[in-house]
């Protein structure tokens, strides 16, 4: 992601010291000619650098759970489809759906379905991660205890 450098001048600090410096003239043969009075003017300058991104992002991951494989996947379909009628940039939407298996006593058991879905969206600003937690946030009350997700990354 490339980066636009933005400057922001943080402050400009202008001291002016006024202040009065004796310095003693001499004539060509060395000798002290008189008293001169001298001004030095000080400007000190601060400034910051702020960079800001181009394009801000967030990575999410859903993870969907149900009884058949076809109720997996419905539940992650419907995700896809609220990410593609939201009409941000987004990158991924590949998922997998298999069976929930593990090691109990030396024996493989099977229980139900799981499956997950992974989304990098893409845009200017922050209003698109809103907008995307709240349709995702609405599904899954719809969806109750089969879904959750989980936001991976902002940037």
């Amino acid at each position: 992601m490339s980066l636009k450098k933005s400057f922001l001048i943080a402050g400009i600090m202008i001291m002016c010291v006024m202040n009065p410096v004796g310095i003693m003239a001499t004539d060509e043969n060395g000798r002290q000619s008189g008293k001169t009075e001298v001004t030095m003017i000080i400007f000190p300058l601060s400034v910051r650098e702020k960079v800001k991104p181009d394009e801000y992002y967030v990575r999410v991951k859903i993870r969907a759970k149900g009884e058949s494989e076809k109720e997996v996947i419905g539940l992650l379909g419907r995700v896809d489809e609220v990410v593609r009628k939201s009409r941000i940039e987004y990158s991924g939407g590949e998922f997998d759906v298999r069976k929930n298996c593990w090691w109990e006593k030396g024996r493989k058991k099977c229980e139900r379905f799981i499956g997950a879905i992974g989304y990098e969206f893409y845009g200017e600003g922050f209003g698109f991660q809103k907008k995307i937690i709240h349709a995702l946030t609405e599904l899954k009350e719809k969806a109750g205890k089969r879904m959750k997700f989980l936001v991976e990354k902002v940037g």
